[in-house]
């Protein structure tokens, strides 16, 4: 089963499955928002907590949002990237009078 977890990321930071069992999570499925605000996970779980911040999804939407999340981790990782080089170049400047 497929869900969708709302509200995963308290405010702490710490991560709140709503009173699902980890251990009956599929093994690499999770994939998290980066703002914390859901999560997406396959679990072999069927008893669910009663709780509206669990929806049970479709494949298709699993995977849906499980791109999405990944799209946004490679672009925020490219903009990293992108200010890793800027800095290295600015470096490589000021360390060898422009040689780089």
């Amino acid at each position: 089963m497929k869900l969708k977890i709302n509200n995963i990321q308290q405010e702490d930071g710490y991560i709140d499955y709503k009173g699902l069992d980890m251990k009956s999570f599929k093994p690499g499925s999770q994939r998290y928002k980066m703002d914390g605000s859901y999560c997406v996970l396959e679990t072999k779980e069927t008893d669910l907590p009663d709780t509206p911040d669990i929806t049970i999804i479709n494949d298709t939407e699993y995977e849906i949002l499980r791109q999405e999340i990944e799209n946004e981790k490679n672009q925020y990782k490219s903009k990293e990237q992108e200010q890793i080089d800027e800095l290295t170049l600015q470096l490589g400047d000021a360390l060898l009078g422009g040689a780089l």
